[in-house]
């Protein structure tokens, strides 16, 4: 009987192997992003996300909750994560005046202006490591792809 555990890309189903792809690639372009926006900009990944979440929602605010769910954290996380932000001067929190249990995360206008330097860095390092190697037909048509997939 063959050793499953041994399995070689030919023998993998073509699901299964997608899926390692998806996830390898997606490990390398995260790990590239945030190496260049620490560089660049002195930001990881992780305040991108919450600051581009912030500048594109209504009134460039957030509750704690809504944060969390749009940026795949838990509550504890997203508290320990903010705070870090907040000290930094990119973010504030502000009571909610309707509900006193809820509290709101905005951008700063200093965190605006790290969003728009980041953004371009995030931008042309999206264009240097995903679409220039594949070409811009290419991502569109795995863009529709995935898109069918996340419903």
């Amino acid at each position: 009987m063959p050793d499953r555990a041994v399995e070689t890309k030919r023998e993998r189903e073509p699901g299964v192997e997608l899926m390692e792809l998806l996830s390898a690639s997606y490990s390398r372009m995260t790990r590239l992003m945030s190496c260049e926006l620490e560089r660049r900009c002195g930001i990881p990944l992780s305040w991108y996300e919450v600051l581009i979440q912030l500048g594109c929602a209504n009134g460039s605010r957030l509750t704690m909750t809504q944060l969390a769910s749009q940026i795949s954290l838990t509550s504890g996380g997203v508290t320990r994560l903010i705070d870090r932000i907040a000290e930094a001067g990119l973010v504030e929190r502000q009571n909610c005046p309707s509900d006193r249990r809820s509290v709101y995360v905005a951008i700063t206008d200093e965190g605006r202006t790290t969003l728009e330097t980041a953004s371009t860095t995030y931008s042309s390092t999206v264009d240097r490591y995903l679409t220039a190697p594949l070409g811009a037909d290419e991502c569109k048509r795995i863009s529709e792809s995935l898109r069918r997939l996340s419903g």
